[in-house]
């Protein structure tokens, strides 16, 4: 969920423990276990800084997937009422969608827009052909073709489909195979 300790203790994680995760993770990995890594960002003791020393972390352990997400404060939980007693919801809080993607509140440590913006990048960037070439085909690794494949499509869909979506013939082609894929 985090490789920040004071995040995991504001989640009251009590049995991650940060400095076992390359250890762990490696393990799990030599036995053919494909591992997707759930990320959270936007905790109060999440800076810049400790947001990208993650994205390190998860490119330097070779972890073939990550799933992240920004918190969200939804109705009815500790975490919103926190949010709503200390003036901190945005208008998207009230929303009724789940998305992961979208700050919902004020973050302690960075604007809304600041946090938005190192969600993205570090999602992007853990895509990127360097950064699946390092975690993928770079030995140790037990390369799967399956995971591979996933990997070239989170590209795609992440780091090359806001360039190609700007071509009109390519973004009618794109659009059209995934609408043929979706049914």
């Amino acid at each position: 969920e985090s490789t920040n300790p004071e995040s995991l203790a504001e989640a009251g994680k009590k049995c991650n423990r940060v400095e076992k995760y390359h250890e762990q993770i490696r393990e799990i990995q030599k036995k053919g276990i494909i591992l997707v890594a759930n990320v959270m960002f936007g905790f109060d003791s999440d800076t810049r800084e400790t947001l990208l020393e993650t994205a390190k972390f998860l490119t330097r352990c070779k972890l073939q997937f990550i799933s992240p997400f920004i918190l969200r404060p939804i109705i009815g939980t500790r975490f919103y009422k926190r949010m709503e007693q200390e003036g901190r919801l945005l208008p998207e809080a009230l929303e009724e969608n789940t998305r992961t993607d979208v700050v919902a509140f004020v973050p302690k440590r960075m604007t809304p827009a600041e946090l938005e913006q190192l969600f993205h990048s570090v999602t992007r960037s853990f895509y990127t052909f360097p950064a699946l070439f390092r975690r993928l085909l770079v030995p140790p690794t037990n390369l799967r073709p399956d995971v591979l494949l996933l990997n070239l499509f989170a590209n795609l869909r992440l780091v090359q489909w806001p360039r190609l979506k700007r071509i009109p013939f390519l973004s009618k082609a794109i659009r059209a195979l995934a609408g043929r894929i979706q049914r």
